[in-house]
């Protein structure tokens, strides 16, 4: 192969975590890549460390035909180890699957699956290098693909869900690797953000290169799974029945296999648990979706979440606190609406700040009674129930989750300086 000059920043991440994994998944050149003046850049055969990385980094090689070869590829029956590993480590979600009677489903699922060498690869590297992201590719596979035969999707789309939640997030792969690392997010900026944001259309570009005929279905369900119904979305910001509703599917498998696996990390809560988290965001959903959700969850005992005494109060501290805290940024968030921050009303900004103020106004999280409230039932003087105690806690969290991201996007988009602004929000 010989090199050309060309933007190789999203391969060089790439490379990276590949070198960092080499060792494990075996990856190495398997043909010989050559300079401008035919001299030897990298030999066949060569593992694939951080000095290669450097050459690619320092010679603009084009890798567009670089061919990698690798002793552990994620072929269908790893996908089906790595799958009955998350139903050992997840006993919830392994009633589920039991409760529903989905397992011939999800072989027949899983033998349909369309899959070449090099998303086989790019799986196999996701699995060792970022295994979290990977138990959230085959937890939203899953889970898209129960939900579609839930609601009575046909075939293809049933496939189309299936498959796209699982492809969803190799573009993660190729975003820089610092930005992926676990807890960065809470020091990212408006530049950090818009490369996460990224990884959407490589997904889509990498199905589109390795998959010799995607589907149609297939292609949008990777395209779409973080737009929204409401507008709120990205890249595109596409609305309602531009969305269809596969696509929504795959979308929802996100935001489910995401709280489930990271956010409930070292917790006892359950799947059951993330319906209050959905609650908040069923505005850039089909309705469809969350009733086929709450249907299934609600069709199984799972155990609610308890509290003893030294935790309850604890617990209700924090929502005390944030039950304050979350009307201050709501009245700060009112200021954006009349044109403080916000200058151009109805672009997708004002779209996202209108529907969480419509949210948290349905919600009762933003009332001022209700951080008045907690503190009487704190105080000993009202009573609260640990089940309601455990979804006050959820929704506060996800809101102020969002407020966050409301913070950053009117940070990048304020006519005047971060600096100042994040000044004037925390006033």
């Amino acid at each position: 192969m010989r090199s050309s000059k060309k933007n190789t920043v999203s391969v060089l991440h790439y490379l990276q975590n590949i070198a960092e994994v080499a060792d494990v998944v075996g990856a190495q050149i398997s043909e010989q890549i050559l300079g401008s003046q035919d001299h030897v850049i990298v030999n066949a055969g060569q593992r694939i460390d951080h000095s290669i990385v450097e050459k690619v980094k320092t010679n603009q090689l084009n890798f567009d035909e670089l061919k990698i070869s690798m002793t552990l590829t994620m072929e269908r029956w790893r996908l089906r180890q790595q799958f009955a590993d998350m139903l050992a480590r997840f006993p919830d979600i392994r009633r589920v699957h039991q409760h529903m009677g989905f397992e011939a489903d999800f072989k027949s699922l899983l033998g349909r699956l369309k899959i070449t060498k090099p998303l086989a690869q790019a799986l196999a590297v996701m699995s060792v290098r970022r295994p979290l992201l990977m138990r959230q590719s085959i937890m939203g596979a899953w889970f898209a693909g129960l939900i579609s035969r839930q609601m009575g999707l046909s075939r293809e789309l049933q496939d189309a869900s299936f498959q796209g939640a699982l492809y969803r997030d190799l573009g993660m792969l190729y975003v820089d690797p610092f930005i992926m690392e676990e807890g960065a997010s809470t020091e990212f900026g408006p530049s950090e953000w818009k490369q996460l944001q990224s990884h959407v259309e490589v997904s889509s570009d990498l199905l589109n290169k390795h998959l010799e005929d995607p589907s149609e279905e297939l292609a949008s369900a990777v395209a779409m799974h973080h737009e929204r119904a409401d507008g709120s979305g990205y890249p595109r910001a596409l609305k309602g029945e531009h969305i269809p509703i596969f696509c929504q599917i795959v979308a929802f498998s996100d935001v489910v296999s995401a709280v489930r696996i990271k956010r409930f990390k070292d917790t006892k809560r359950t799947i059951r648990d993330v319906v209050n988290v959905t609650l908040l965001n069923m505005d850039g959903f089909d309705n469809s979706i969350g009733d086929a959700f709450w249907n299934i969850v609600n069709g199984i005992q799972l155990e609610a979440v308890t509290f003893d005494d030294v935790e309850r109060q604890r617990v209700l501290g924090i929502l005390v606190n944030r039950a304050k805290q979350i009307h201050g940024d709501m009245r700060k968030l009112n200021e954006a609406m009349s044109g403080r921050f916000v200058k151009k009303p109805q672009n997708q900004l004002y779209t996202t700040v209108k529907n969480t103020l419509n949210n948290l106004i349905r919600s009762g999280h933003g009332d001022p009674e209700l951080g008045w409230w907690l503190g009487l039932v704190a105080s000993g003087r009202d009573e609260l129930d640990e089940g309601s105690m455990a979804e006050i806690e959820l929704q506060q969290a996800e809101i102020l989750r969002q407020l966050d991201r409301l913070q950053r996007d009117l940070e990048e988009s304020a006519p005047i300086s971060g600096k100042n602004y994040r000044e004037r929000w925390k006033r």
